[in-house]
């Protein structure tokens, strides 16, 4: 049984491909079976993949940090 709005996925992301750029999306917290998480999507020029992945890597760190001690 697909996730609630799992139908729906590519509906906002479909442009990238378009414009010739490069998108990653990532969830921003963990989900539950009620609740999908809520995710970001990161959009950049093509083959700017590995900034992205820099960028959500630090995000998600900071985030975990934040977490942790708060």
């Amino acid at each position: 049984m697909p996730l609630r709005g799992q139908q729906t996925l590519g509906t906002y992301t479909n442009f990238v491909n378009l414009l010739d750029l490069c998108a990653l999306t990532m969830p921003s917290e963990a989900g539950t079976s009620d609740h999908p998480p809520f995710s970001i999507t990161f959009v950049a020029p093509a083959w700017h993949d590995a900034a992205l992945v820099t960028l959500a890597r630090r995000l998600r760190l900071d985030t975990r940090a934040t977490h942790r001690s708060g």
